[in-house]
Protein backbone atom coordinates (compact mmCIF):
# COMPACT_ATOMS: atom_id res chain seq x y z
CA UNK A 1 0.00 0.00 0.00
CA UNK A 2 1.54 3.37 -1.03
CA UNK A 3 2.37 5.75 1.83
CA UNK A 4 1.55 3.10 4.45
CA UNK A 5 4.79 3.80 6.32
CA UNK A 6 4.13 7.54 6.35
CA UNK A 7 0.53 7.13 7.55
CA UNK A 8 1.58 4.72 10.30
CA UNK A 9 4.25 7.20 11.41
CA UNK A 10 1.74 10.05 11.72
CA UNK A 11 -0.68 7.79 13.60
CA UNK A 12 2.13 6.77 15.93
CA UNK A 13 2.95 10.42 16.62
CA UNK A 14 -0.61 11.08 17.79
CA UNK A 15 -0.90 7.89 19.85
CA UNK A 16 2.48 8.50 21.49
CA UNK A 17 1.42 12.04 22.46
CA UNK A 18 -1.58 10.58 24.28
CA UNK A 19 0.64 7.99 25.97
CA UNK A 20 3.18 10.57 27.21
CA UNK A 21 0.46 12.40 29.13
CA UNK A 22 -0.79 9.12 30.63
CA UNK A 23 2.72 8.02 31.62
CA UNK A 24 3.40 11.41 33.20
CA UNK A 25 0.30 11.08 35.39
CA UNK A 26 1.61 7.71 36.59
CA UNK A 27 5.07 9.06 37.38
CA UNK A 28 3.49 11.96 39.29
CA UNK A 29 2.00 9.50 41.79
CA UNK A 30 5.41 9.45 43.47
CA UNK A 31 7.86 6.69 44.44
CA UNK A 32 7.43 5.01 41.07
CA UNK A 33 10.56 3.37 39.63
CA UNK A 34 11.11 4.27 35.98
CA UNK A 35 12.56 0.79 35.42
CA UNK A 36 9.42 -0.68 36.97
CA UNK A 37 7.23 1.42 34.68
CA UNK A 38 9.25 0.23 31.70
CA UNK A 39 9.06 -3.42 32.78
CA UNK A 40 5.32 -3.22 33.40
CA UNK A 41 4.43 -1.56 30.10
CA UNK A 42 6.59 -4.01 28.16
CA UNK A 43 5.02 -6.96 30.00
CA UNK A 44 1.52 -5.76 29.14
CA UNK A 45 2.51 -5.39 25.49
CA UNK A 46 4.11 -8.86 25.42
CA UNK A 47 0.86 -10.42 26.69
CA UNK A 48 -1.28 -8.49 24.19
CA UNK A 49 1.05 -9.20 21.28
CA UNK A 50 1.22 -12.86 22.25
CA UNK A 51 -2.57 -13.01 22.20
CA UNK A 52 -2.57 -11.24 18.83
CA UNK A 53 -0.17 -13.84 17.43
CA UNK A 54 -2.44 -16.64 18.62
CA UNK A 55 -5.63 -15.05 17.30
CA UNK A 56 -4.11 -14.25 13.91
CA UNK A 57 -2.28 -17.61 13.86
CA UNK A 58 1.09 -15.99 13.20
CA UNK A 59 3.99 -18.37 14.00
CA UNK A 60 7.32 -17.36 15.52
CA UNK A 61 9.97 -17.43 12.80
CA UNK A 62 12.54 -19.74 14.39
CA UNK A 63 14.25 -20.10 11.00
CA UNK A 64 15.40 -16.48 11.26
CA UNK A 65 19.17 -16.18 10.61
CA UNK A 66 21.34 -15.90 13.72
CA UNK A 67 22.45 -12.42 12.68
CA UNK A 68 18.84 -11.21 12.78
CA UNK A 69 18.25 -12.75 16.23
CA UNK A 70 21.30 -10.87 17.50
CA UNK A 71 20.17 -7.67 15.78
CA UNK A 72 16.75 -7.87 17.44
CA UNK A 73 18.25 -8.71 20.84
CA UNK A 74 20.70 -5.79 20.77
CA UNK A 75 18.04 -3.49 19.31
CA UNK A 76 15.70 -4.39 22.16
CA UNK A 77 18.35 -3.94 24.85
CA UNK A 78 19.24 -0.49 23.52
CA UNK A 79 15.81 0.73 22.41
CA UNK A 80 13.47 -0.85 24.96
CA UNK A 81 15.47 -1.58 28.10
CA UNK A 82 17.86 1.38 28.14
CA UNK A 83 16.30 4.07 25.93
CA UNK A 84 12.78 3.79 27.37
CA UNK A 85 14.12 3.84 30.94
CA UNK A 86 16.10 6.99 30.18
CA UNK A 87 12.99 8.46 28.52
CA UNK A 88 10.83 7.89 31.60
CA UNK A 89 13.58 9.28 33.85
CA UNK A 90 13.60 12.38 31.66
CA UNK A 91 9.79 12.66 31.64
CA UNK A 92 9.84 12.52 35.44
CA UNK A 93 12.26 15.46 35.56
CA UNK A 94 11.22 17.84 32.77
CA UNK A 95 7.60 17.00 31.93
CA UNK A 96 5.86 16.36 28.58
CA UNK A 97 6.32 19.82 27.03
CA UNK A 98 10.08 20.14 27.13
CA UNK A 99 10.51 16.41 26.54
CA UNK A 100 8.51 16.64 23.31
CA UNK A 101 10.79 19.45 22.14
CA UNK A 102 14.07 17.66 22.92
CA UNK A 103 12.75 14.50 21.23
CA UNK A 104 13.34 16.37 17.97
CA UNK A 105 16.96 15.22 18.11
CA UNK A 106 15.72 11.75 17.11
CA UNK A 107 15.13 12.79 13.50
CA UNK A 108 18.70 14.01 12.82
CA UNK A 109 20.10 10.93 14.57
CA UNK A 110 18.00 8.58 12.46
CA UNK A 111 18.56 10.41 9.17
CA UNK A 112 22.31 10.30 9.74
CA UNK A 113 22.35 6.63 10.72
CA UNK A 114 20.11 5.67 7.78
CA UNK A 115 22.49 7.45 5.42
CA UNK A 116 25.56 5.83 6.99
CA UNK A 117 24.35 2.25 7.42
CA UNK A 118 21.29 1.71 5.21
CA UNK A 119 22.44 3.65 2.14
CA UNK A 120 19.15 5.54 2.09
CA UNK A 121 19.03 8.59 -0.17
CA UNK A 122 16.74 11.60 -0.02
CA UNK A 123 15.68 13.81 -2.90
CA UNK A 124 16.21 17.53 -2.40
CA UNK A 125 12.44 18.33 -2.29
CA UNK A 126 11.80 15.66 0.37
CA UNK A 127 14.81 16.86 2.35
CA UNK A 128 13.52 20.44 2.21
CA UNK A 129 10.07 19.29 3.32
CA UNK A 130 11.66 17.39 6.20
CA UNK A 131 13.52 20.55 7.20
CA UNK A 132 10.19 22.40 7.08
CA UNK A 133 8.74 19.93 9.59
CA UNK A 134 11.70 20.41 11.91
CA UNK A 135 11.61 24.20 11.60
CA UNK A 136 7.92 24.22 12.44
CA UNK A 137 8.46 21.98 15.46
CA UNK A 138 11.30 24.16 16.75
CA UNK A 139 9.16 27.31 16.36
CA UNK A 140 6.23 25.63 18.12
CA UNK A 141 8.36 24.49 21.03
CA UNK A 142 10.82 27.36 21.42
CA UNK A 143 8.48 29.30 23.65
CA UNK A 144 8.32 26.48 26.18
CA UNK A 145 12.10 26.22 26.13
CA UNK A 146 12.39 29.96 26.78
CA UNK A 147 9.99 29.71 29.70
CA UNK A 148 12.05 26.88 31.15
CA UNK A 149 15.17 29.06 30.99
CA UNK A 150 13.44 32.04 32.57
CA UNK A 151 12.02 29.85 35.31
CA UNK A 152 15.55 28.88 36.33
CA UNK A 153 16.67 32.50 36.82
CA UNK A 154 16.89 32.76 40.66
CA UNK A 155 20.05 31.48 42.28
CA UNK A 156 18.73 29.91 45.49
CA UNK A 157 19.77 26.40 46.45
CA UNK A 158 16.31 25.11 45.58
CA UNK A 159 16.39 26.74 42.16
CA UNK A 160 19.89 25.41 41.53
CA UNK A 161 18.57 21.94 42.25
CA UNK A 162 15.72 22.51 39.80
CA UNK A 163 18.18 23.58 37.11
CA UNK A 164 20.35 20.53 37.77
CA UNK A 165 17.32 18.27 37.59
CA UNK A 166 16.26 19.90 34.31
CA UNK A 167 19.73 19.54 32.78
CA UNK A 168 19.80 15.89 33.81
CA UNK A 169 16.39 15.35 32.23
CA UNK A 170 17.52 16.93 28.96
CA UNK A 171 20.67 14.78 28.92
CA UNK A 172 18.60 11.66 29.57
CA UNK A 173 16.23 12.27 26.65
CA UNK A 174 19.14 12.97 24.27
CA UNK A 175 20.74 9.68 25.35
CA UNK A 176 17.38 7.92 24.95
CA UNK A 177 16.89 9.23 21.41
CA UNK A 178 20.42 8.23 20.41
CA UNK A 179 19.97 4.69 21.77
CA UNK A 180 16.51 4.40 20.22
CA UNK A 181 17.86 5.50 16.83
CA UNK A 182 20.60 2.87 16.88
CA UNK A 183 18.02 0.30 17.95
CA UNK A 184 15.69 0.97 15.02
CA UNK A 185 18.56 0.85 12.52
CA UNK A 186 19.49 -2.60 13.87
CA UNK A 187 15.86 -3.78 13.64
CA UNK A 188 15.26 -2.44 10.11
CA UNK A 189 16.33 -5.58 8.19
CA UNK A 190 14.46 -8.08 10.41
CA UNK A 191 11.39 -5.83 10.13
CA UNK A 192 11.54 -5.76 6.35
CA UNK A 193 11.92 -9.53 6.12
CA UNK A 194 9.50 -10.59 8.87
CA UNK A 195 5.93 -10.20 10.04
CA UNK A 196 5.32 -6.90 11.85
CA UNK A 197 3.46 -8.38 14.84
CA UNK A 198 5.89 -11.30 15.21
CA UNK A 199 9.00 -9.11 15.04
CA UNK A 200 7.49 -6.62 17.49
CA UNK A 201 6.68 -9.47 19.90
CA UNK A 202 10.17 -10.98 19.68
CA UNK A 203 11.80 -7.60 20.18
CA UNK A 204 9.65 -6.88 23.26
CA UNK A 205 10.49 -10.28 24.76
CA UNK A 206 14.20 -9.54 24.34
CA UNK A 207 13.66 -6.09 25.85
CA UNK A 208 11.94 -7.52 28.91
CA UNK A 209 14.66 -10.13 29.38
CA UNK A 210 17.24 -7.35 29.34
CA UNK A 211 15.23 -5.39 31.92
CA UNK A 212 14.84 -8.43 34.17
CA UNK A 213 18.60 -9.00 33.97
CA UNK A 214 19.17 -5.36 34.88
CA UNK A 215 16.70 -5.57 37.77
CA UNK A 216 18.45 -8.62 39.22
CA UNK A 217 21.52 -6.47 39.92
CA UNK A 218 19.63 -3.51 41.39
CA UNK A 219 19.22 -2.91 45.11
CA UNK A 220 15.73 -1.45 44.67
CA UNK A 221 14.28 -4.59 43.10
CA UNK A 222 11.18 -4.37 45.29
CA UNK A 223 10.33 -0.84 44.09
CA UNK A 224 10.79 -1.99 40.50
CA UNK A 225 7.99 -4.51 41.07
CA UNK A 226 5.65 -1.88 42.59
CA UNK A 227 3.63 -1.40 39.35
CA UNK A 228 2.77 -5.10 39.53
CA UNK A 229 1.81 -5.11 43.22
CA UNK A 230 0.43 -1.61 43.91
CA UNK A 231 -3.16 -1.36 42.67
CA UNK A 232 -3.05 2.45 42.53
CA UNK A 233 -0.01 2.47 40.26
CA UNK A 234 -1.27 -0.46 38.20
CA UNK A 235 -4.62 1.20 37.48
CA UNK A 236 -2.90 4.36 36.27
CA UNK A 237 -0.26 2.54 34.25
CA UNK A 238 -2.40 -0.04 32.47
CA UNK A 239 -4.08 2.28 29.93
CA UNK A 240 -0.77 4.06 29.32
CA UNK A 241 0.88 0.71 28.63
CA UNK A 242 -1.78 -0.39 26.15
CA UNK A 243 -1.71 2.91 24.27
CA UNK A 244 1.98 3.71 24.62
CA UNK A 245 3.48 0.28 24.01
CA UNK A 246 1.10 -2.18 22.36
CA UNK A 247 -0.56 0.23 19.92
CA UNK A 248 2.25 2.77 19.63
CA UNK A 249 4.98 0.14 19.12
CA UNK A 250 3.09 -1.55 16.28
CA UNK A 251 2.53 1.80 14.58
CA UNK A 252 6.13 2.92 15.18
CA UNK A 253 7.78 -0.24 13.89
CA UNK A 254 5.20 -0.49 11.10
CA UNK A 255 6.22 2.94 9.90
CA UNK A 256 9.87 1.91 9.72
CA UNK A 257 8.96 -1.44 8.11
CA UNK A 258 7.00 0.09 5.24
CA UNK A 259 8.78 3.45 4.88
CA UNK A 260 12.25 4.95 4.66
CA UNK A 261 13.88 5.53 8.05
CA UNK A 262 14.76 9.15 7.25
CA UNK A 263 11.23 10.15 6.18
CA UNK A 264 9.41 8.19 8.89
CA UNK A 265 11.67 9.54 11.64
CA UNK A 266 10.74 13.10 10.67
CA UNK A 267 7.00 12.36 10.57
CA UNK A 268 7.23 10.75 14.00
CA UNK A 269 8.31 14.13 15.35
CA UNK A 270 4.80 15.43 14.69
CA UNK A 271 4.10 14.15 18.21
CA UNK A 272 5.36 17.55 19.40
CA UNK A 273 2.52 19.34 17.60
CA UNK A 274 -0.03 16.77 18.77
CA UNK A 275 1.19 17.21 22.34
CA UNK A 276 0.56 20.96 22.12
CA UNK A 277 -2.98 20.35 20.87
CA UNK A 278 -3.70 17.73 23.54
CA UNK A 279 -2.33 20.07 26.20
CA UNK A 280 -4.89 22.65 25.08
CA UNK A 281 -7.77 20.16 25.07
CA UNK A 282 -6.89 18.13 28.17
CA UNK A 283 -5.00 20.63 30.33
CA UNK A 284 -6.49 23.90 29.09
CA UNK A 285 -3.13 25.38 28.07
CA UNK A 286 -3.29 28.38 25.73
CA UNK A 287 -2.00 27.87 22.18
CA UNK A 288 -0.06 31.06 21.49
CA UNK A 289 0.49 32.56 18.04
CA UNK A 290 4.02 31.13 17.98
CA UNK A 291 2.75 27.66 18.75
CA UNK A 292 0.02 27.97 16.13
CA UNK A 293 2.50 29.17 13.49
CA UNK A 294 4.98 26.40 14.24
CA UNK A 295 2.26 23.77 14.16
CA UNK A 296 1.00 25.04 10.80
CA UNK A 297 4.52 24.99 9.30
CA UNK A 298 5.19 21.47 10.60
CA UNK A 299 1.87 20.18 9.28
CA UNK A 300 2.60 21.77 5.89
CA UNK A 301 5.95 19.97 5.81
CA UNK A 302 4.36 16.64 6.72
CA UNK A 303 1.74 17.01 3.97
CA UNK A 304 4.49 17.96 1.51
CA UNK A 305 6.44 14.80 2.35
CA UNK A 306 3.40 12.62 1.67
CA UNK A 307 2.60 14.42 -1.62
CA UNK A 308 6.21 14.17 -2.79
CA UNK A 309 6.23 10.45 -1.98
CA UNK A 310 3.24 9.76 -4.26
Amino acid sequence: MPLLGELLALSCAFVWSCAVILFKKTLDLGNVSVVGVNLFKNSVAVLLLGATLVILQIPIDFSRPAAEWWALAISAALGLALADSFLFASLERIGPGLLAIIELVAAPFQVLLAWLFLSETLSVPVLLAACLVLVGLVVAGSEDAAKERRASGPTSVADAEVRKRRRTGVAYIVIAMALMSVGIILAKEPLERGNLVEVTFVRLVFGNLALLGWTAFRRDGRSVLAPFTDRRIRRALLPASVVGTYISMLLWLGGFKYGDVAVVSVLNQMSTVFTLVLARIVLGEVITSRRALGSAVALAGAVAIIVLRL
